[in-house]
């Protein structure tokens, strides 16, 4: 046999180590690649959960501490933003004795020019007027309806119902129609309960819905509820002193304009537009309190909202 040259050993050598070596890099190659790829997908994973965790809502945990007042029903509503802050039994309806004298002068004024006057009509022989008012005294019409929710003169009342040209039953129906919450009904123009029919009954949220409405059409007939005495004219002549019914109304600085109301069967109402921090005004509406109980419990209210504004306002944007 003839032997191989020697050349022929080494190029044979040679080629395997060549295949060799192109074995070891395609592996070495092979395996960077697949590394690469996996740590590609292992990195975009891990920031798709990192972007997943940011997105996730961070649960806000209410942390409020309790709140105990003797009103049935209360709710604090925001204005500006129409939410429910702090609330109980807010949708109840409830008898609303003088709170219903909101309602009135939000339809008179709606439908009459405040800026005219009214004759004091006589009411019957023997009628006691509430304090100021006199038969054939002649008001301005913005007077007398400031003087119906200051004072919350159930004479004012009735005397600004039965000037409506659709008659007294005229502007009761008026009030029913001309309403926002199915909760709200009205028998009488002052809230007065009568025969066993409560004068006007609603929920504390729809009753601060409606005061919302009026305050924002009407704001300087409410704010003239923000101070203990009312000035009003009288036949040309200037009558101050006139008592505000919540005497506590000035206490707190930032109370816009307040209304009170009290019946056997209601008990103690209070409706106050509350505005602390400027340019956020609160509703306040307690219903079914005492009738000294209630002003209480708005202190209360009010030292509560002050003391627990951040956590009120928790998740709001």
């Amino acid at each position: 046999m003839q032997a191989r040259p020697k050349n022929d050993f080494y190029n044979i050598l040679i080629r395997k180590k060549n295949v060799v070596l192109t074995f070891i890099l395609f592996s070495l190659l092979f395996s960077f690649s697949f590394l690469i790829s996996y740590l590609s997908v292992y990195y975009v994973h891990q920031i798709e959960q990192s972007k997943a965790k940011k997105a996730e809502p961070v649960e806000k945990v209410n942390v409020l501490p309790p709140l105990v007042l003797g009103a049935k029903s209360f709710v604090v509503y925001d204005a500006n933003t129409g939410k429910v802050l702090l609330s109980k039994d807010e949708n109840s309806p409830r008898p609303l004795a003088s709170l219903t004298k909101i309602q009135t002068a939000y339809i008179f004024a709606k439908r009459n020019t405040t800026g005219g006057t009214i004759v004091i009509p006589d009411l019957g022989s023997g009628h006691s007027y509430d304090f100021s008012l006199k038969s054939g005294d002649i008001w301005s019409t913005e007077d007398l309806i400031k003087f119906m929710l200051i004072i919350s003169s159930n004479d004012a009342a009735e005397i600004l119902a039965k000037s409506e040209k659709a008659g007294r039953e005229g502007f009761i129906e008026l009030m029913n129609k001309n309403t926002s919450s199915s909760s709200l009904y009205f028998t009488n123009p002052d809230g007065l309960d009568e025969e066993g029919d409560v004068g006007g009954i609603g929920s504390a949220l729809d009753v601060s819905k409606l005061l919302r409405r009026f305050y924002l059409e009407f704001p300087a007939l409410f704010e003239a509820t923000s101070k203990s005495t009312l000035t009003v004219t009288i036949n040309g002549k200037k009558y101050s002193g006139i008592p505000n019914t919540n005497q506590e109304v000035e206490l707190y600085r930032g109370v816009i304009g307040s209304k009170t109301g009290f019946t056997d069967k209601a008990g103690g109402n209070l409706a106050v537009i509350y505005d602390e921090s400027l340019g956020n005004p609160l509703i306040l509406v307690l219903l079914g309190s005492s009738k000294e109980g209630r002003f209480e419990d708005m202190r209360k209210l009010i030292s509560y909202i002050n003391e627990n504004r951040n956590a009120l306002y928790l998740g709001e944007e």
